[in-house]
């Protein structure tokens, strides 16, 4: 089993695994580039939501965790 986040259900992504559930049952997943969209899916109204946000953080952590003496 495999559980994508920024995902809705009838889409197609390209997800990047993340977590493997306990005792390797199941797998978690990031949504990082939807390929084929769902009917139900909407604009969100903050550009920086679902997986552009999830890919920005991720690149631009380590700029957010040094110190600036």
């Amino acid at each position: 089993m495999l559980f994508v986040r920024h995902a809705i259900p009838g889409e197609q992504v390209i997800a990047e695994i993340t977590d493997l559930g306990p005792k390797g049952r199941f797998l978690r997943a990031d949504a990082v580039q939807v390929v084929e969209p769902s009917d139900q899916r909407i604009q969100p109204a903050c550009p920086w939501s679902g997986p552009v946000a999830a890919a920005a953080a991720t690149s631009s952590m380590s700029i957010w965790g040094t110190s600036a003496s």
